[in-house]
């Protein structure tokens, strides 16, 4: 009930009212931890009922102060902790249902493997150590990529996570190239002059035999070009040409121990001459013409040379030359 306005009589009769709740205090004295006083809205006054002795809320003469007995006061702390406490443990429910709903979502459930053949995929899978069922975050990527990468075969060219479940591994495979005689041992070397392999091996069947290469020692997982070396710059030089120009797979035997005079053997047995390291590609090109040609008139014994700029020079082998040769061949038939 609002009260804009109070007569003297409602005032004398709320006093007394309040010193029978205060019976050794003055108003202004009232102190009692079992009476406390609690402000309200001074616009907004409470009339307690005069009919009640019992009324807990007491209201001051012209202050809008309350008066609350001590026992009500706690009683209403009390319900407003247990309102406080049960939100609280609401809020942490409600976090934890989602700190487990998103644990769940960010278990790893495939790992995609792109750039190898099959049999790679799961060698690669294998190698990484990563399982399906850990969580995306406990990947380590760096040990995963260093793990794959002990294979000399295998190099990884990007390792991430893709939110929410899956690992992504883009790898590419190095394939022999060719193979160097080294102390009795063979060291399989990509194009790139990356060491796959050091050991005896019975057969290098496919693969380019190197010879005249000075090597002062090399480690299996590392490159050859590690250190300056005229000898290796000049066998990585041709190796990544023949295999821009698609010309590995033709060739037999690289020779290599002067860097100015290149030749090579095809596997036709057709014997070439590049000379230096240098207009490689326009060599190979010239190479890919004439190749055909001496092939369908079976001038394979013989020389090409490519070193000279122009057009290449086929020099025929003694024999082929004799038995090629229209003049020898004319007087024979007049003999006869």
């Amino acid at each position: 009930m609002t009260i804009s306005k109070r007569n003297t009589a409602d005032r004398a009769a709320m006093r007394d009212k309040h010193y029978e709740c205060f019976p050794d205090r003055s108003r202004k004295k009232a102190a009692d931890p079992s009476c406390r006083l609690t402000t309200k809205n001074p616009g907004t006054r409470y009339a307690p009922s005069h009919n009640r002795t019992d009324d807990p809320f007491f209201e001051g003469e012209a202050t809008g102060v309350v008066f609350l007995r001590g026992a009500d006061k706690k009683k209403k702390k009390g319900e407003a902790r247990s309102g406080k406490l049960l939100a609280l443990i609401i809020i942490v429910m409600f976090f934890a249902s989602v700190s487990v709903a998103a644990y769940f979502l960010m278990v790893v459930d495939s790992v995609l493997v792109t750039g190898v053949s099959d049999d790679a995929v799961r060698r690669i899978i294998e190698l990484s150590g990563i399982e399906t069922g850990s969580h995306i975050l406990s990947v380590d990527l760096k040990k995963a990529k260093a793990a794959i990468e002990s294979d000399p075969y295998f190099k990884v060219n990007r390792i991430e996570r893709e939110y929410p479940s899956k690992i992504v591994i883009e790898a590419g495979q190095r394939r022999e190239a060719a193979s160097i005689e080294y102390m009795d041992v063979n060291i399989i070397i990509d194009n790139e002059g990356y060491v796959l392999f050091i050991g005896k091996r019975d057969s290098t069947e496919g693969l380019i035999k190197v010879e005249g290469l000075r090597l002062s020692g090399c480690q299996v997982n590392r490159s050859l070009g590690e250190t300056p070396d005229i000898f290796i710059y000049t066998l990585l030089e041709v190796l990544g040409a023949l295999k821009d120009e698609d010309f590995l797979s033709s060739i037999k035997t690289l020779e290599v121990s002067n860097p100015l005079d290149i030749r090579m053997t095809a596997i036709n047995e057709l014997h070439i001459v590049l000379g230096e390291a240098d207009r490689l590609s326009e060599k190979l090109e010239s190479l890919k013409e004439v190749m055909p040609e001496l092939e369908r008139r079976g001038l394979l014994n013989g020389i090409l040379d490519l070193s000279i700029k122009g057009a290449p020079v086929y020099s025929p082998a003694p024999q082929e030359s004799e038995d090629n040769d229209p003049g020898e061949g004319s007087g024979q038939e007049g003999d006869d």
